[in-house]
């Protein structure tokens, strides 16, 4: 390993490289510096830290206790480190690779989407469209019992979806206009859905008859014939990355998805897909649950929507986009089509979205990990690209989220107010990472930049262990890149032990305005690497669990537990 700075103190803990950073200008140890420990963060005096809450609806309360020092020692302070000029160029080089790499799936994406709307027939539709007759068994859905006023629209649009999977494929245009949704819409593969300026696709629990079975979701990637099936057996669930391929749902400017403010609502699940794009289309309204839900899916591109308000949810941790495995034990995918079997997200693109008013913008709050022998290796998304993206008064605790992300980026991004409540919001939270590039963000009103956490993923699965960040010298370099302004804190705080193991770690990074307090040290300061344990591939492993999803109830799920998980099971 090569070190930043000159007269480095190298020597090894418990496998663990320690390099002092002393020689770098972060200060010097107190007097008892030697053999201190702390908690996982150190809690702020006379502040209201958020420990009651739980990072996830099932994560039992996951403690917080990282505020600022408010010991009595009299620290030293520090200025952001001088980062080598080679170093300098492998962050800018990586940094770029990275958003090329992003741009090119986009590209690639488009392209094959323009080549199967070529060859695939179109649908245009109006909100007083009538149901095909050549859907799912030929049904005339305008006979069925539950067809009425509130149904229609959910009959009509399921009925063309019907028609492109018998098709092997095809395109639904959506005119301008309001769609009522009470039931879930099923996507099967080679599908293109486009929105019109001026087409909203509203969510609605309000069907006036026993026929038509409510969702919490309104698309969700699975074709009609398996989806209408409830996952009622194993042919009918997908499991590792076998479901659905090559969907676009995208829309032109003015174009809604609105959840209407119906408690855990979400837009669109993608689960068990490859190859899928969401594009263009104004997410709005809402309510403790996710814009759009990511699980077990590959090649995915979430580019150029908006994410509006949402409504307020006591964990504060709802991500507008969210990235999750489907496990039993955290109820990350409580959906009764998907297979139990933690594969984790790979190759993900969100870019150039606005996240305004929501929680969380993206990101993870909960992780899984198989069984290997008689201990658990926890599984990483891997591959994640977060970059080019605006988060503005953001609600809830960060920003960004990142836990248990493997070769991911976060760039380019624009950060401007977290909203305080606790004095602990921060810009970029991360809880568990390997070769997490996070690099030329600006952030700026916010309590804190950007934090690195050691914790757990909830008190259903404590056993998973705890998620540790892996910080490789380029990481470590990529911190100098961000610019802050208008902060509590002029650093970054890092965890590097588990709760009551951990050294105060404060590494200072530049700010151009409204510091804050700055980096302040108790202990000595040093930049730890410790050795990686193999990652796991994604994907389910010895300690997943085959079954399906548990979302029969029509309570208030999400991604709760399962126990009261959503109902978006087939609708009759």
């Amino acid at each position: 390993m090569r070190v930043v700075g000159e007269n480095i103190l190298m020597r090894t803990l418990g496998g663990v490289v320690v390099v002092s950073l002393l020689a770098l200008g972060l200060g010097a140890p107190s007097a008892n510096a030697g053999n201190g420990a702390s908690t996982l963060g150190d809690q702020q005096s006379g502040s209201a830290a958020d420990s009651g809450e739980s990072l996830g609806d099932d994560a039992g309360g996951i403690p917080d206790a990282s505020g600022v020092d408010g010991g009595a020692d009299t620290p030293t302070t520090a200025s952001p480190l001088p980062v080598a000029a080679s170093l300098q160029k492998r962050v800018s080089e990586s940094t770029g690779s990275a958003t090329a790499s992003a741009k090119t799936l986009r590209s690639y994406l488009k392209s094959r989407d323009k080549v199967r709307a070529k060859k695939r027939k179109t649908y245009r539709v109006t909100p007083s469209t009538k149901p095909t007759k050549k859907g799912y068994k030929n049904t005339n859905y305008r006979k069925s019992k539950g067809y009425n006023k509130y149904t229609k629209h959910y009959y009509m649009l399921r009925s063309y979806l019907e028609r492109i999977e018998k098709n092997g494929g095809g395109v639904l245009v959506l005119k301008k206009g309001v769609y009522l949704v009470p039931g879930a819409l099923y996507v099967p593969k080679n599908t293109t859905i486009r929105l019109e300026k001026g087409a909203v696709v509203r969510k609605t629990r309000v069907t006036h008859t026993a026929k038509v079975k409510v969702s919490n979701a309104l698309f969700q990637t699975i074709r009609p014939s398996k989806g209408l099936k409830n996952g009622k057996s194993a042919k009918y669930r997908y499991s590792g990355y076998k479901g659905e391929k090559n969907i676009t749902i995208t829309g032109k400017p003015g174009s809604v998805i609105d959840l209407n403010n119906i408690a855990w609502a979400h837009g669109i699940v993608i689960g068990h897909a490859q190859r899928v794009t969401v594009k263009g289309i104004s997410f709005i309204r809402a309510n403790r649950a996710h814009y759009i839900e990511l699980d077990a899916s590959k090649q995915v591109v979430i580019d150029s929507n908006s994410f509006g308000p949402v409504g307020k949810d006591t964990c504060r941790c709802k991500e507008a986009v969210n990235l999750d495995t489907p496990d039993r034990i955290i109820g990350g995918f409580p959906f009764a089509w998907s297979a139990q079997d933690k594969t984790a997200n790979d190759t993900v693109v969100v870019t150039r979205n606005g996240f305004n008013g929501t929680e969380v913008g993206v990101g993870t709050h909960n992780f899984s990990a198989n069984k290997v022998g008689s201990s658990y290796v926890q599984i990483y998304h891997r591959r994640i690209t977060v970059s080019g993206n605006t988060f503005t008064n953001i609600k809830g605790r960060y920003a960004v989220h990142v836990m248990q992300w493997d070769k991911a980026t976060v760039a380019n991004n624009t950060v401007d107010k977290v909203v305080q409540t606790s004095g602990i919001e921060r810009g970029i939270v991360v809880d568990g990472s390997r070769d997490l590039l996070i690099s030329k963000n600006v952030i700026m009103n916010v309590p804190r930049a950007i934090e690195l956490r050691v914790t757990t993923t909830g008190a259903n699965a404590l056993f998973y262990g705890y998620s540790v960040n892996y910080v490789s010298e380029i990481d470590f370099s990529s911190w100098q890149t961000n610019i802050i302004s208008k902060v509590d804190e002029s650093f970054i705080r890092w965890a590097t032990g588990v709760p009551g193991e951990d050294l105060k770690r404060r590494i200072a990074i530049p700010c151009v305005k409204s510091c804050g307090v700055p980096a302040k040290y108790k202990y000595v300061q040093t930049y730890i690497i410790p050795e990686p344990e193999p990652t796991p591939e994604p994907g389910g492993g010895t300690g997943g669990d085959a079954g399906a999803g548990t979302d029969t109830g029509t309570g208030s799920g999400g991604d709760t537990g399962g126990a009261t998980g959503t109902s978006d099971g087939g609708s009759q």
